[in-house]
């Protein structure tokens, strides 16, 4: 059954929105928190890589989006950027409740 073009337009954030918190945003729960080295970059690796499988991959495979050369590389970059300010972000607050990793 295809979604029509407004319950797709109301329902995308915010299913791309909570995908990203349950899945990525808990990444203590998969020990990512527990290794200095996953906390490289200040959590930009971790922005980009979320970019590539929830963004790039994901939302075409869930089908709420074309493939991905049906737009213009100006909203990749866009989405790119957003996704390292996610990255950073949850990596902030990981060393903020958590204490930020120690030094080797």
């Amino acid at each position: 059954m295809a979604l029509t073009h407004f319950l797709e337009r109301l329902l995308e954030p915010v299913l791309h929105l909570r995908a990203h918190g349950q899945l990525f945003g808990r990444e203590g729960d998969f020990g990512l928190g527990a290794q200095p080295r996953t906390a490289v970059a200040a959590g930009l690796p971790f922005g980009a890589a979320v970019w590539l499988v929830a963004d790039e991959i994901g939302m075409q495979a869930a089908g709420f989006a074309r493939k991905p050369t049906d737009y213009a590389a100006s909203r990749h970059a866009g989405a790119l950027g957003s996704h390292l300010l996610f990255g950073l972000t949850v990596e902030c607050v990981r060393r903020a409740l958590a204490g930020a990793p120690r030094e080797r």
